[in-house]
């Protein structure tokens, strides 16, 4: 069902099935970061159709618009998806680490 909220249209969760949900938890989880899942925008609602058929999907165009955000609009409000995969880019070609550059330092374990 669709919904129109401030001029957007949206799919309600509530609406998918039982398997559009599963993809929908693992693309908030590990493609584009979202903490609300109540309402899919059609952005959203076409990577999943795109990944439950099968289909390719340009998986660095959703990268590159990330890194955009957050680099015109800063942390605030922005997800950056993948920030380890960055990392490892600069580590695999040997860009010198400095002093100033920030260390993260979690709590536990990370388990991917």
């Amino acid at each position: 069902m669709l919904g129109p909220t401030r001029g957007k249209r949206y799919i309600l969760r509530s609406d998918m099935n039982a398997t559009t949900r599963i993809w929908l938890i693992l693309v908030a989880s590990n493609i584009i970061p979202s903490k609300y899942l109540t309402k899919i925008s059609r952005k959203t609602a076409l990577l999943l159709y795109l990944l439950m058929t099968n289909q390719p999907v340009k998986l660095e165009a959703i990268i590159y618009k990330s890194l955009c955000k957050v680099a015109y609009n800063g942390r605030a409000g922005c997800a950056l998806i993948f920030p380890h995969m960055i990392s490892d880019f600069y580590f695999n070609v040997s860009v010198p680490e400095e002093d100033t550059d920030a260390k993260f330092k979690p709590k536990h374990q990370l388990d991917y």
